[in-house]
This record gives C-alpha cells, sequence and structure tokens, in this order.
C-alpha cells in the first residue's frame, strides 16, 4: 500500500555530521522532556509558546519554509505583517504541542480528560458500527497526540501509522508516551499485513496524509499540485474501512476539541487508478479546509510542495523561494 507503509527512496550512507545532528537532537529532546515535567501545569504552555518563539528564530531553515509556504496559500489575502504573525503563531503551536506531548509521559487520566472535548462523537461510533474498519484521516494539526491518548482512553480501539524518529532514544520515548495510553504504533516502514489485520478486527488506524511523499500521486492542495500518499485510498478500496476525517483544535484556554466528521461518501469502481486519485485528492481536500478553517495550526514547517510534477521539472518551473 504505497504511501502508508514504505520509503522506497535511495538510502544514502550515513556521515559523520548528520549522525551528530540526530545525537544532539535526541540529547536536547531528552532534556527537555526532564525539564517539562517539572513545570506547574499553567507554566507550561507559557514556556511551550516561548519554546515556539526560540525555534522561529534559531532555526532559519524551518521559519523561511513557513513562510514561503504562507506567502504562497495566503500571499494574495493576507498582508505580509499578517504572514509573519501567522508564522510566530504557528511556531508556538508547535512549542505548545511538543511540551504537552512530553507531559503526557505522567499525565493522569483526570487531567487527559479535563484538557480535551469532543463534537461529532456519534460520526465515529457510525462508522465503526458499519464492521469494516475504520481509516481515521487526520493531520499534523493542533495537538493529534493528544487525540490519540482520549480516543484510546475513552476504549476505541486506536492504531497508528507514523514514522520513526532518527534518534533510537527518542522514538522509544514517543511510542513509549502513546503505548501508555493504550493506541497501538505501526512504524510507516513495515508491512501492511498488520494493517489489515486491525481493519478486519474493526480498529481504527489513524494516518496523517498532509505531508510530501516522494512516490505518491500529484493532487491539488491548496490549488498547487502536492505529492501526496496514495496508502489511505487503497486501503479504503481495499477493505471497504469507512474513513472518518476528524482533527484536534487547539482552543484559546489550551484545552483540545476533538472534531470528528461524518464518513466520507466514497464509491468505488472497476477503474483502480482513478479511484485511488479521486479518493486521496477528496482526503486532501478534506485537510485543506481545515487548515483554512485554523491555519495556524497546521505545520507550515514542512515542504508540503518540495517535489513537483515532472511536466513542471520539464518546464523548469519552480516554486518562489
Amino acid at each position: 500500500m504505497e504511501g502508508v507503509i514504505c520509503y522506497t527512496g535511495s538510502v544514502q550512507s550515513s556521515t559523520l555530521l548528520p549522525s551528530l545532528k540526530r545525537w544532539s537532537l535526541g540529547r536536547s529532546v531528552m532534556g527537555l522532556s526532564r525539564l517539562v515535567h517539572a513545570l506547574p501545569d499553567p507554566s507550561a504552555a507559557r514556556f511551550g509558546e516561548g519554546l515556539g518563539d526560540a525555534l522561529l528564530h534559531a532555526s532559519a531553515r524551518y521559519r523561511r519554509v513557513a513562510i514561503r509556504n504562507l506567502r504562497l496559500v495566503f500571499g494574495e489575502e493576507w498582508t505580509e505583517e499578517q504572514v509573519q504573525a501567522a508564522a510566530r503563531d504557528t511556531f508556538r503551536n508547535i512549542g505548545k504541542t511538543a511540551v504537552e506531548f512530553l507531559r503526557m509521559a505522567s499525565m493522569s487520566e483526570k487531567e487527559l480528560r479535563a484538557k480535551t472535548f469532543y463534537e461529532g462523537r456519534e460520526h465515529l461510533d457510525a462508522a465503526l458500527a458499519r464492521g469494516k474498519g475504520v481509516l481515521y484521516l487526520t493531520a499534523h494539526f493542533g495537538n493529534w497526540e493528544m487525540m490519540g491518548a482520549r480516543l484510546a482512553q475513552d476504549g476505541y480501539p486506536l492504531n497508528v501509522v507514523a514514522r520513526d524518529a532518527d534518534d533510537e532514544s527518542v522514538n522509544r520515548l514517543m511510542n513509549g508516551i502513546r503505548e501508555r495510553w493504550g493506541y497501538r504504533v505501526f512504524s510507516r516502514s513495515r508491512s501492511v499485513k498488520p494493517l489489515l489485520q486491525a481493519l478486519r478486527r474493526n480498529e481504527m488506524l489513524a494516518i496523517l496524509n498532509d505531508q510530501n511523499y516522494t512516490t505518491g500521486i500529484f493532487v491539488p492542495f491548496f490549488g498547487r499540485p502536492a505529492a501526496t500518499a496514495t496508502g489511505l485510498a487503497s486501503l479504503a478500496r481495499a477493505t471497504g474501512a469507512a474513513v472518518v476525517p476528524a482533527f484536534c483544535v487547539r482552543q484559546p484556554d489550551n484545552t483540545h476539541c476533538i472534531q470528528i466528521h461524518p464518513a466520507l461518501p466514497l464509491q468505488f469502481t472497476e477503474e483502480k487508478d482513478e479511484d485511488i486519485y479521486r479518493v486521496t485528492a477528496l482526503v486532501t481536500q478534506e485537510i485543506e479546509a481545515m487548515v483554512r478553517r485554523y491555519p495556524t495550526q497546521w505545520m507550515w514547517i514542512h515542504d508540503r510542495w518540495k517535489h513537483r510534477p515532472p511536466e513542471e521539472a520539464a518546464e523548469g518551473h519552480a516554486l518562489p523561494a
């Protein structure tokens, strides 16, 4: 199932510098984890905002990508001041989300429930009642990890497809937090078999379908072709699982609304390629609609339009710097 479970790009030998960078990042994350657990709850959000501000100023690469992406999408609607403010708030949301996720390692169930609530939970229950499993469509939006924890605590059989972290100690930390709350993590680089088995058991499989994928297909995202994973569409076609869009929306008081939408009305034909394109485009539209509603809650630091269609490359087209 392309786009969900495998990476087929070339693998280069690690050099000393990337290894040192991964090691340094891993040690920083582990140190940050110890620090945030010592913070009183009212201070955690402020610390997360400060962390986001620090990342904004320290990371020229991600700052440049975020501002370029925001200009590409909203440049004709927003002033430059609005673009810069949105970039700042994007980094602040990332900082707060990182702090909240690390604090989930010791958070109580009572605290989790106080910080999260549902809108549209009945749509998920109706989809599970079909008995063919649920493909839970979401994105790197708001605090998606806290949404997973709440779902699992409420008894939903949740599995998550995720990319392994570059540093093994960080990978163990992240997956340990997820498994503490009761949801299973499948590596994106592993076999499709456990994904199919989970759906056949009428479980949920959460897929974040919002990132550039080198071997995917190009569908419109904010009016520009974006290389997009097709695994979710392939799984839906192969299993008949319902596709339920859901997003975790941060509130002004830093609680989180889990907005669950009705299952997408999917119909499949004998034309596999057309079906995969249509469903992949549809799920991408769902993500775009949420990003338009809450633009600073998506990860604009991701180079979503990095890979271009062959016809653009042949003609020498490039996105603005």
